[in-house]
Order: C-alpha cells, then structure tokens, then sequence
C-alpha cells in the first residue's frame, strides 16, 4: 500500500463510520469531503474492500427506531469445546447482530453473548426458546439495557 492510501486511509476512513446520507448518490458528498470523483471514492473503497484494509461497508439499522423494542444482551454458558459451534449457529439467525465468545469466570459462568432483538416480549421469548433447542445452553442470563448512555462506532483516536 503506498504511503499516499496510507495517508488517506488515515486522515479520511473515519468519515466512513458516519452514517451514509438519504440521498440518491450517498458517496458524492465523501468525494466533495476528499476533493475526489465520486467514482475516485467508490473506486477506493472496493480497493480497500479486496484488500482486506476494510471489512466491509454497511447500513446499520437503528432497530429500537425500526420496532424492534425488545432488545437484550443474552448470556449462555456453554462448554469451551462447544462454543465455536454453537457461535456458528447463533451467527445465523437474523434476529440476533452480535454474537461474541468471552472468557467465563467461576462466579460468571457465561461464554456466549448474543444480541437479541425482537418486535414484542412474545416474539422474544419465542427466540431465546429456539437458542435453547438448538445450543442447549446450561444456563442463560437476559441483559435487558435499563438506559443507554452512549452508541457509536468505534473511532480510533
């Protein structure tokens, strides 16, 4: 990578984890921020994306906007020796956007956190019901959020 996508990435990546614009041609108003085509950007971007300097490009959904008001961290303990299998299967379901394996402790016995999120308090229960069927988890834990403080992206300092 030269030193000059180097600086770009550097200096103007971070304006790619604010959200995209409602508009027709989104990647114009990052070509005007850079003092490059639209075309130029796009062209980067796919660069980046084979690459593998960047994992991906993405919309984000605001589900607590979008009706899903029933939204929980969901622990599970799960045996070390099973959880990369049971990530694979969490991983699937549309219903759930993180899914994470963490080190448990012996008065925290939880290995797999899922991101939960659901229309109503039925629907939800329905879900952590089809997790249990299909992981077996030996325990679970709901982490229902009482208030949020702060929800951005990551932006490196």
């Amino acid at each position: 990578m030269s030193d000059t996508s180097k600086d770009i990435i550097r200096t103007h990546m971070s304006v790619f984890q604010d959200p995209l614009p409602l508009v027709e041609e989104p990647f114009a108003c990052y070509a005007e921020k850079f003092g490059f085509t639209q075309d130029e950007v796009i062209e980067l971007l796919r660069h980046y994306l084979s690459t593998g300097a960047i994992r991906r490009v993405a919309g984000v959904l605001k589900h607590d906007r979008s009706g899903f008001v029933v939204n929980a961290m969901v622990a599970m303990a799960i045996d070390a020796a099973q959880c990369d299998a049971a990530g694979a299967v969490l991983a699937q379901f549309p219903f759930i956007t993180h899914c994470y394996r963490r080190t448990a402790y012996p008065d925290w016995p939880y290995t797999m956190y899922a991101m939960v999120h659901a229309k109503n308090k039925r629907q939800f229960n329905r879900y952590i019901k089809r997790i249990r069927s299909l992981i077996s988890p030996k325990e679970i834990a709901v982490l229902r959020s009482i208030k949020e403080y702060k929800k951005t992206s990551f932006r490196p300092g």
